[in-house]
C-alpha cells in the first residue's frame, strides 16, 4: 500500500468516526448539564425539555439521516465540505457513559481520556454510509470538486471500510491490496495512539475556558423559545430554538485558557486573544430541536453557526429508537490493527 493510500484510509476512517460520534452526541444536543430550563422559559414548556432529557438518556440505539456543510473563508481561498448520509448505531451503556464523562475531562487527565475513548470506540455497533464532497476555490476562482463515499460497518472494535468504493472514487491504487473489497481497522487498544495523533486532547483542553462557568450564569447568555408545533415524518413534535448571545457568553469564558488549550498548552500572545474575540464577536449559534409530544424523543436536531470566517450547518433526523442493531463485518474483510496501519504509513513515508 502506498503512503498516499494509507493516509487516505486513515482520513476516511477518522472522518467517518467523527460524523458517527457527532450523530451520537447530537442525540442530546441541547442537554446542558446543571441548567434549569425553567430559569429561562415558562412551564410547561420547560417540562417538555426535562422529559426529553430523561427519555433520550435511555436511548441505546437509533437510526439517523444527516446533512452537513462547513464553509471556510480565507484570503483568496475558500473551501467547503458537504456531508450527506445515514446509518444506524447502537451503543452499550459503558460507551454512553464514556461519552458523557469525556465532556468533563481535560487532556491533563490522559489516563481517563484514554479509557473513555477506548470504551466509546469498542462499545459501538452499527453501519454508516456517507458521501463527503470537498469543494475548494483558489484566488483565480477556479473550483475543484472531489467526492468520496465512505461506507463503514462497526462491530467489536473493528471498523470495516468499503475500500473498493474509496479507491474507485479517489483513483489512488492500494499496492498489494488491489483485490480487497473491505479493509477492517481494529481499534481495540488504539485510543492512546488516536489521541496522540489528533488534536482531540487539545480540544478538550480548549474547553477548559468553559469549565468554571456556572449553569445559572450560562443561562443568562442563552434564549430558548418554543416555536409553533410541527411534524417530523408524521409525528407531532414541539419545536424549541436555542440561541446564544456571544457578547454575554464572552464575559463568562476564559478566552486565554481556551486558546492555550487549542495551542496544546503553548503561551498565548495577546494578539491571538484579540483575533479570537474579533472572529466570534458577531458569531451566531442556533440549535433547533424537534421533540415528540407523546414520547419526548428528539426526532430532529438542526445546528447552525456562523462567524466572519466560517459557517456551519448540521441537520440530523433520528428514528427507530432502541430498535435492535445487528451487523456483521463482511467475511472477506482484511483486518489490520490500527497501530500496524500507523507503522506502515510511517515506514512508507520515510
Amino acid at each position: 500500500m502506498n503512503p498516499k493510500g494509507e493516509t487516505m484510509i486513515k482520513k476516511c476512517l477518522i472522518l467517518a468516526m467523527l460524523f458517527m460520534l457527532l450523530s451520537l452526541a447530537g442525540v442530546s444536543a441541547t442537554d446542558t448539564e446543571g441548567l434549569d430550563y425553567c430559569q429561562i422559559m415558562p412551564a410547561p414548556d420547560c417540562q417538555i425539555l426535562v422529559n426529553s432529557e430523561a427519555a433520550m438518556a435511555e436511548v441505546r440505539s437509533f437510526a439517523f439521516d444527516m446533512d452537513m456543510s462547513l464553509h471556510l473563508l480565507g484570503e483568496g481561498n475558500e473551501s467547503q465540505m458537504l456531508v450527506t448520509g445515514n446509518g444506524r448505531i447502537a451503543a452499550d451503556p459503558e460507551a454512553i457513559a464514556a461519552l458523557n464523562n469525556m465532556e468533563g475531562l481535560d487532556s491533563v487527565d490522559a489516563d481517563a481520556m484514554t479509557a473513555g475513548l477506548e470504551s466509546l470506540l469498542t462499545g459501538i455497533e452499527g453501519e454508516v454510509s456517507l458521501l463527503l464532497t470537498e469543494i475548494t476555490t483558489d484566488e483565480t476562482g477556479a473550483e475543484k470538486v472531489s467526492e468520496t463515499p465512505v461506507n463503514l460497518i462497526i462491530e467489536n472494535g473493528i471498523y470495516a471500510l468499503d475500500l473498493a468504493s474509496i479507491v474507485e472514487a479517489s483513483g489512488e491504487g492500494m499496492e498489494g491490496m488491489e483485490d480487497l473489497e473491505w479493509l477492517g481497522i481494529d481499534l481495540t487498544g488504539a485510543a492512546a495512539s488516536i489521541l496522540a495523533e489528533s488534536a482531540a486532547a487539545s480540544m478538550f483542553d480548549a474547553e477548559s475556558g468553559m469549565m468554571n462557568v456556572d449553569a445559572s450564569d450560562l443561562a443568562e447568555s442563552m434564549t430558548i423559545t418554543r416555536l409553533p408545533d410541527d411534524e417530523v415524518n408524521g409525528i407531532a413534535v414541539a419545536v424549541f430554538e436555542l440561541s446564544i448571545d456571544y457578547v454575554a457568553l464572552l464575559e463568562l469564558i476564559d478566552i486565554t485558557a481556551m486558546i492555550a488549550g487549542m495551542n496544546a498548552g503553548k503561551a498565548v500572545d495577546q494578539s491571538e486573544v484579540e483575533a479570537m474575540l474579533e472572529s466570534i464577536q458577531d458569531a451566531t449559534l442556533v440549535i433547533r430541536e424537534h421533540i415528540g409530544l407523546e414520547d419526548f424523543y428528539a426526532y430532529r436536531i438542526d445546528i447552525a453557526a456562523e462567524s466572519t470566517v466560517s459557517s456551519f450547518a448540521l441537520g440530523i433526523e433520528l428514528g427507530d429508537f432502541n430498535a435492535p442493531v445487528d451487523v456483521d463485518i463482511p467475511a472477506d474483510t482484511f483486518v489490520l490493527p490500527y497501530a500496524l496501519l500507523t507503522q506502515m504509513q510511517m515506514a512508507a513515508s520515510n
